[in-house]
């Protein structure tokens, strides 16, 4: 379930979700995004390792939808946590958690 987006140019900016979003995985490497129980993105997901702005090693991405055209969001998961990164300065974060 999301819950907020941080970033921004101070890195103080902090976007409360004011509606319910779900990001759904599915064990077929596809994906469904609802919000209010509505959904608005679906199809495959996959994750690869790129170069990024963070460190001088390769660190996870996942792509969404057209997999050969993008380099796909910085992500980590830490035990119920999942926040994803922009790759790039002044990147937004945005923090989902697992609903149980």
């Amino acid at each position: 379930q999301y819950k907020y987006a941080v970033g921004g140019l101070t890195g103080r900016d902090t976007v409360w979700s004011s509606s319910e979003g779900i990001l759904v995985f599915k064990d077929n490497q596809t994906f469904i995004k609802q919000i209010n129980g509505q959904t608005v993105d679906q199809g495959k997901f996959d994750i690869i390792y790129i170069d990024n702005i963070f460190s001088t090693s390769k660190a996870p991405a996942m792509r969404f939808n057209d997999l050969s055209a993008n380099d796909g969001q910085l992500f980590n998961l830490s035990g119920d946590t999942l926040v994803f990164s922009d790759n790039h300065v002044e990147p937004y974060g945005y923090l989902y958690v697992k609903v149980k």
